[in-house]
């Protein structure tokens, strides 16, 4: 049964060698780059006048977005029931608009209602 490892082993190493000689090289080349572009990014990253540390992106900036309380990137939605229009349009196509109304009205009143 020494044979089973022995040939086991070759073809693991053929396999996943052949992985290394291929991948290593762009995975070091990253690093190296990374090191030299580090200056470049944290420049960019302080001199940029959205909050990239609180997950601010450029275009959430331009329009405001945090501000009017459009996103909030600290705590963004997860699905879309929690996002009200989102909710609203999904459940449509399932209730018509007066079993929609009843719902809305349950839920202001803090009843929770089956759907």
């Amino acid at each position: 049964m020494m044979w089973v490892n022995y040939v086991t082993d070759t073809i693991q190493i053929l396999m996943y060698g052949l992985l290394f000689l291929v991948y290593a090289p762009s995975y070091y080349m990253n690093k190296v780059m990374m090191i030299f572009f580090l200056p470049l990014i944290l420049t960019w990253k302080v001199m940029t006048p959205w909050k990239e540390n609180d997950g601010e992106t450029a275009l959430m900036w331009w329009v405001d977005a945090i501000e009017l309380g459009l996103w909030d990137p600290k705590n963004p939605p997860t699905n879309i029931f929690e996002i009200d229009e989102a909710r609203y349009e999904y459940l449509n196509n399932y209730f018509d608009d007066d079993q929609l109304s009843e719902v809305a009205d349950y839920e202001d009143e803090g009843i929770e209602v089956d759907k």
